[in-house]
């Protein structure tokens, strides 16, 4: 074996680096895939950056040998790589399948102090420590809480220090993607009623900023990850009573990740936990699980080093419930504190109404015509009209605005309504009746309720037409907004 890792040395000490990066991705783990990898490591440092980053990804889809001392030495002599940070961050990672290791644990130790803060690599360093809190190995659980007592000043034994740092992490909208993915995992392991929530919260708020089409965002990446930690919490979660919550925030991530075999899989597996789940109670009491595993499972899949900017920090609650009558929903609750906000859930389905429609048309009422309910996400036809109904769950002051395919903002009613009232909306504030025209698209209705009137509404709305509707969560950040989208064709 010695004479064959000669051998590699001797050929990737002449061979050009742009034939090393051609090959990475030819190398598979067979043997002389494993052989290789080594000796690649241990000439890193005559590599460019590009041909570093290409093979640690590699190794991250691969896997490697983690009792290999080579190979930790190694990823240990790029911690202190300075030419690119995505190059250390990414040796961070694969050494945490190594952290059980005393000089593993002392190399990422002396680097913390070192690292740029908000880097990636500081990023990475965080997830790490996060998922050490969760280790099965004492001594890791240790470490990770003594640097993060240390760097963080929280102390990690305290369950709502350590929420607090997680989800401040979790809603950082420039945090590494990995870190963010961390913070679920560690949310998921915490155990608490607070944990699931925002795991919820989280998820839910994601539906708000999810695009219909097959593109893969930093949003999707994210919407699958929460559905796997969702997963991983189901125990507890259906223990809070919050099955059913879970199974319809689950099926609405699966239909807009739909078009993705590997990322709907993840989700109809979180789906089979929470149905599998007993519904027994659960104490506060948080319970160390080791989730490494868990974690590991996920290093093969594709990774981006992109920033993930799409989440506003200033969401807090959002409930998802079905109520009969074929009314589907979207409660959205935005506030800075849930002890200063008052939540406010609204009850709302929308029908549509469509002319020379054939018999077969539920609720047609005369010959030529044809009235149907419309689903959340369903689907109207240009021409087409519709109406939309809602009733809060409390005295509320109300604002609806439709939001239409021509990215148009139109406010349709504005009001005081009440809990024991149902409100019917079938004609613009000009008094036209609410019908499709011939763009096709997404079209969404946003309902604003809030305890006391909006202040300087006109002026915040017209902001919103200037920056954009994905916005609407800075420009209300203290209001229950509930979306109902439907599709324009």
């Amino acid at each position: 074996m010695k004479k064959k890792y000669h051998f590699f040395d001797t050929c990737l000490s002449q061979t050009p680096h742009i034939l090393i990066l051609n090959r990475v991705g030819g190398i598979t783990s067979d043997i002389g895939g494993d052989i290789m990898k080594p000796s690649i490591i241990n000439h890193f440092d005559n590599m460019p950056a590009q041909v570093k980053k290409a093979y640690l990804t590699y190794l991250c889809a691969s896997g490697y040998d983690s009792d290999d001392q080579r190979i930790r030495t190694g990823l240990t002599s790029l911690l202190t790589d300075k030419e690119d940070d995505d190059v250390r961050a990414i040796a961070i990672q694969l050494l945490g399948d190594s952290v059980d290791e005393n000089d593993v644990r002392d190399s990422l130790k002396a680097l913390l102090p070192i690292l740029p803060k908000n880097s990636t690599s500081h990023d990475f360093m965080k997830s790490l420590l996060i998922t050490a809190l969760s280790d099965e190995m004492e001594e890791v659980r240790a470490w990770g809480i003594e640097l993060i007592r240390e760097y963080e000043k929280i102390n990690p034994e305290n369950n709502n220090e350590l929420f607090d740092f997680i989800s401040r992490n979790l809603d950082n909208e420039n945090a590494a993607l990995h870190l963010r993915w961390h913070c679920m995992l560690g949310l998921a392991q915490m155990g608490t009623r607070q944990a699931a929530d925002k795991l919820l919260v989280f998820g839910k708020k994601l539906l708000l900023t999810l695009p219909d089409s097959d593109e893969h965002t930093p949003d999707k990446f994210l919407a699958e990850k929460t559905a796997y930690s969702i997963g991983l919490a189901a125990e507890k979660i259906c223990g809070y009573g919050k099955k059913q919550e879970a199974i319809l925030l689950l099926e609405r991530i699966a239909m807009r990740l739909a078009s993705d075999g590997n990322d709907a899989r993840t989700v109809s597996w979180a789906i089979g936990r929470i149905n599998e789940s007993r519904c027994t109670p659960v104490s506060c009491a948080p319970a160390v699980v080791p989730i490494l595993e868990s974690v590991k499972r996920f290093f093969s899949q594709t990774f981006s080093f992109k920033f993930a900017g799409a989440i506003a920090a200033v969401c807090l609650v959002l409930i998802v419930a079905r109520f009969p009558d074929r009314f589907d929903e979207i409660v959205v609750k935005l506030t800075n504190s849930p002890r200063e906000f008052d939540e406010i859930g609204v009850k709302v389905s929308m029908r549509g109404i469509r002319e020379n429609a054939t018999s077969t048309m539920r609720g047609s009422s005369s010959p030529g015509s044809g009235e149907f309910d419309v689903t959340d996400g369903g689907i109207l036809k240009s021409g087409d009209y519709f109406s939309v109904s809602f009733k809060p769950d409390k005295n509320a002051y109300i604002r609806v605005l439709l939001y239409d395919s021509s990215k148009e903002i139109t406010e349709l009613f504005s009001d005081k309504a009440y809990s024991d009232k149902n409100i019917l909306i079938s004609t613009t504030k000009q008094g036209e009746k609410l019908q499709l025209d011939d763009i096709p698209g997404t079209e969404t209705v946003y309902i604003l309720a809030s305890k006391n009137p909006i202040e300087n509404f006109d002026k915040k709305l017209n902001e919103l037409r200037k920056i954009g509707m994905d916005k609407i969560q800075q420009v209300f950040p203290n209001i229950s907004i509930q979306t109902f989208r439907f599709r324009h064709e």
